[in-house]
This record gives structure tokens, sequence and C-alpha cells, in this order.
């Protein structure tokens, strides 16, 4: 483990790099985080993909860290930029092995209960055979909805599609693309955003094999982000 900790800069949205603040935390690895919001205290909530030590680069002996180390947990940090304390506050609010945690992008740097992302159910015995699971986390609760496609397949990042007129973050599918090892075809799967246990309400099989993108996004044709990248549908 690492004996220097790890370090977040914290800067206003309009200043400069001598307004930066730097936040220590124990040495963690993070890629990727669900969501950042300012609470109404002032105070900054990022859920955030984290794992213990340095997931990705060896120690000063050159020692790589076992998979048990770098097993990346869903976690809080939430800062205090009117503390006198340049550290922040972590909790675990759930434990399984997770990747590409994100919300209903509506509420994209505003407080959300729901992470979408994929996880490694064979995480907890030591194999590593990829994402084979889409999970849906209560980041309030820490309550979990999950979906094992078996083994042998690769589940990509598990985005929120409104259900049109929604307003609620549950309210809509979660859409995710799987890979099968033994296939050359890929699959679209849809699920009830609210009920990802039960497994997909629909399939859609593509005959040939997309590569991994790892990240990608949902946009409603008639909506302002749409618009934005592709012009009127």
């Amino acid at each position: 483990m690492p004996d220097r900790p790890s370090k977040l800069g914290l800067m206003p949205r309009r200043g400069t790099a001598a307004d930066v603040r730097w936040i220590e935390v124990e040495p963690r690895h993070m890629l990727h985080e669900a969501n950042v919001w300012e609470d109404e205290q002032g105070r900054i909530v990022a859920d955030v993909a984290a794992a213990e030590g340095t997931a990705l680069f060896p120690d000063v002996n050159g020692n790589r860290a076992g998979h048990a180390e770098t097993r990346q947990s869903l976690r809080r940090w939430t800062i205090d930029p009117k503390a006198k304390s340049d550290s922040l506050n972590e909790e675990i609010v759930n434990d399984r092995d997770i990747q590409f945690p994100r919300p209903d992008d509506r509420l994209m740097a505003r407080r959300s209960r729901q992470a979408f992302a994929n996880s490694n159910l064979n995480s907890h015995d030591g194999r590593v055979e990829g994402m084979d699971s889409a999970l849906r986390v209560d980041t309030a609760t820490g309550a979990e909805d999950l979906y094992h496609f078996g083994a042998g397949t690769a589940v990509g990042e598990l985005i929120f599609a409104p259900r049109i007129g929604s307003t609620h973050e549950l309210d809509g599918y979660a859409l995710t693309l799987v890979h099968r090892k033994d296939s050359p075809e890929s699959e679209l799967a849809v699920f009830d955003a609210a009920n990802i246990a039960d497994g997909p309400i629909a399939t859609a099989v593509i005959p040939f094999r997309i590569p991994s993108g790892f990240h990608c996004n949902y946009y409603s044709v008639d909506g302002p982000l749409y618009r934005q990248a592709f012009g009127t549908a």
C-alpha cells in the first residue's frame, strides 16, 4: 500500500490556479464517478468507483497489487470547502466490484439517488473474467438491484433512458451492450430501470460483434442534447 495520500484539487468554477485547494484522502485509485453535486450545506458530495491503493501502477519495488486490493467499490466522498481540515469523509455505499457508475443524466451535477453500473460477480472469489452483471445501487441506502448474465459474458456501461414524459430517476429503462464469449453476435439488453434483477424486458440481437467502446450515451431525438450533437432529427 502506498504511504502517501491521494489528492483532489478543488477549484471554484470561475477560479484560477491560485484558488486550487488540495484535499487529501487515503491512497485511492478512482477512474469513474457516478455523480458530483453541492448539497444544501455547501458541501461537495461525490459518488465514485474507487479502489484502495494504486490499482493500475506498481509500487516503488515494482510489485503490483492483487485483485483484492484493486476492486473498485462505490464510495461517497464528502468535502466541506468551509472546513479548516484539508481532508474528506469517505463511506462505502456498496461493496460490489463496480465500474462505470452513472446517474440519470438529467440529474448530472445535481443530487441523485440511483447509480447504474456494471459489476463482476466473480471478483469476490479471486477470479477476474470481466464485468458480467448489470447493477443499480440506491446511493442513499446501499441497496442493490443486480442481474447476472452468466459466465463468459462481458457487460458494457449501463445507461438510463427516461420513459417519455417521466420526471423520476427510476421511471425509464436501463440499456447495456452484452458480448458472449462463444458468440460472434452482440446483444442490446433493455431493462425496466426499477427492476434490474428481473432481467431484460427486451433484447435486440445484433448479428456481428460491436467492439467494446466502454462508454456510451442515450439521446432522445427530441431533446436538446441530441440537437446540440447531431442537429434536428
